[in-house]
């Protein structure tokens, strides 16, 4: 008898012995060995996060990095007996305000069973970290106190709030619905036709205009119809399939980016089209019925990406700043090979500017189809004295293990600058 209780307490002190040398905050910033960067990853690859760019917590004048993640705490004794392996007993949501300049953890809050953490965007449009609980309002955890619901992203004209909906259905087929917010008056309503859809964007929103994308039918064109607030109507534009840089709807892929014009303009927008030797930006000009495109970008040797994961795009005085992120070389590589970061630059001056950022944090881990997760970016004052506005940039990397990585990027050039605390 006495053996059996010996082998149950050494079972036990084993049990706790294991969850001491597999416990740890799992979490490393590391700075780029040679290169103005910083990388954070996660030690345990079982654990995800999500980071974004906060506000400025350390008063430097450079936004913060917000991060959530997940971790065990606790295990069940009797399940981890039973099944020999490490049952956690909950998981509980861990929130992190990261210094961009340094990488140190400047706060860190833990949830209770009941909660979990989200990264929102305030209504006065700055991201923070929220608390949520069951059956309450999340509460602020960043730069307000307050509870607060995000607001939704309605269009403002003249003084007048609409109200748009686009993912209602009606008689089984999806609709687009406009109305105006006080007297909930309908103002426009439309029905989806098969592969049509909305293009969402705050800028079309905030100039009063709503625009359809879809394939026409029995043709290789596409259809663009847009509705203007101000004259409260709808105009039909037709573009070839050679407008949009693909040879026919369905065989490329092509996504809206950005708008280029002002209120009282024409429409013209830009948007990112798939080849087979790389990428190409064109500028779509919605000046006559037959939409006209010309090359705003070629970016050659770029592989497929999902489009609005890997691109970012900012703009300094009025000109479009864009970025796009990937991973080369993918998967399958060979063992030892240290994959980058590939940065594609595109500045307002029209010079792109490619940049190549090693990462030795996954030359030791399993081969992997590392790829992109979400690019976030942010206007700064200027920080390499050249006059021109900077851009922090946070990229988020998926794939055996998560991570991320910050940086400044040169307004003027695209290439990466020190971040330097402002006096």
């Amino acid at each position: 008898m006495k053996r059996w209780v010996t082998l149950l307490v050494l079972a036990i002190l084993g049990l706790f012995a294991w969850v001491l040398l597999a416990k740890g905050d799992g979490v490393r910033v590391h700075a780029h060995a040679s290169l103005p960067a910083f990388v954070l990853k996660l030690s345990d690859p079982a654990t995800r996060f999500r980071v974004d760019i906060g506000s400025d917590e350390n008063g430097d004048g450079i936004p913060d990095v917000l991060m959530t993640r997940n971790e065990k705490h606790g295990f069940n004794l009797r399940r981890s007996l039973r099944s020999l392996k490490l049952r956690p007993k909950y998981r509980a949501d861990i929130a992190n305000w990261i210094a961009s300049d340094s990488g140190d953890f400047l706060r860190t809050e833990i949830a209770m069973q009941e909660q979990h953490f989200e990264i929102r965007a305030s209504a006065a449009g700055h991201n923070q970290i929220v608390r949520t609980e069951i059956n309450h309002d999340p509460i602020a955890l960043g730069a307000t106190e307050t509870g607060w619901r995000p607001t939704r992203a309605d269009y403002l004209w003249q003084g007048e709030k609409f109200g748009l909906d686009g993912t209602g259905h009606h008689r089984l087929r999806n609709r687009v619905e406009m109305w105006k917010l006080e007297g909930m008056r309908m103002i426009f309503e439309r029905e989806l036709e098969a592969n049509e859809s909305v293009i969402r964007s705050a800028e079309l929103r905030k100039q009063g205009r709503l625009l359809i994308k879809g394939p026409a039918k029995e043709s290789d064109d596409w259809l663009f119809s847009e509705f203007r607030i101000a004259t409260k109507s709808e105009t039909v534009y037709r573009a070839g399939a050679d407008a949009l840089g693909v040879s026919k709807p369905g065989s490329g892929s092509w996504e809206y980016l950005a708008l280029q014009s002002q209120p009282d303009e024409a429409l013209r927008v830009l948007i990112l089209a798939e080849q087979a030797t790389g990428a190409q930006v064109l500028e779509l000009d919605f000046a006559s019925q037959a939409v006209a495109s010309q090359l705003f970008w070629d970016i050659p040797g770029m592989p497929p990406i999902k489009i609005r994961d890997n691109l970012t795009l900012e703009r300094i005085e009025g000109k479009v700043w864009i970025a796009v992120a990937t991973i080369e070389p993918r998967n399958p590589r060979a063992p030892g090979v240290v994959p980058a970061l590939k940065l594609r630059v595109r500045p307002p001056s029209g010079v792109s500017r490619p940049t190549s950022i090693p990462l030795e944090i996954l030359k030791s881990d399993s081969s992997e189809d590392w790829g992109i997760f979400d690019v976030h970016s942010e206007l700064v004052s200027d920080q390499d004295g050249d006059g021109e506005s900077d851009v922090f940039l946070l990229v988020e990397c998926t794939g055996y293990r998560d991570f991320a990585i910050w940086f400044l990027c040169s307004g003027a050039t695209g290439e990466l600058i020190e971040q330097k605390a402002q006096p």
